[in-house]
């Protein structure tokens, strides 16, 4: 009889789900992913349930793929960082330190606006690394570059916004 295979299945959680639930500690981590930090419960799943679960998140990174390669196509160069500040939520919960989140307002702004200045594929680079998630890989398959190509230029971009938002 075959060994039925597992995969680790990660799930995003907050700290009080982490409480409310009572999860073991040992299968939680907290990783960098895009601008932040996340903290994940990994658990142990046959293949069939990761799939399962995986599915969709796999279909809407195609689907973003595609439609950043039908906009190469087209010849759309530009996508809009500024798209992404209007539909950020910007409401303050009333149990949240206001200075804090006002602070962390003001640095979204700043980061805006030191975007700006970049260049076409900085921004575009910028966006599907930091904003949509995607994997060096997948950004180097997208713009059509090779994967280290897009490490070094996510240093370099990583590099240009220390330096304007130094202030």
């Amino acid at each position: 009889m075959a060994k039925e295979e597992k995969r680790l299945l990660e799930t995003e959680v907050t700290k009080e789900a982490i409480k409310d639930l009572n999860l073991d500690e040992s299968k939680i981590k907290t990783v960098k992913r895009g601008m932040g930090y996340k903290t994940y419960y990994f658990e142990e799943v046959d293949k069939d349930l990761y799939v399962k679960v995986k599915r969709p998140e796999w279909r809407t990174d195609k689907n973003r793929q595609r439609m950043y390669q039908a906009m190469e196509k087209d010849g759309v160069q530009e996508i809009s960082i500024e798209e992404n500040i209007e539909t950020f939520d910007l409401e303050i919960e009333s149990s949240v330190d206001i200075e804090e989140e006002a602070i962390k307002l003001l640095e979204i702004e700043a980061l805006y606006e030191a975007l700006k200045g970049f260049s076409e594929e900085e921004r575009k680079i910028t966006q599907l690394i930091f904003f949509d998630e995607f994997k060096e890989r997948k950004v180097a398959e997208i713009i059509g570059i090779s994967q280290a190509s897009v490490n070094i230029k996510k240093k370099k971009i990583l590099e240009k916004l220390k330096n304007e938002l130094k202030d």
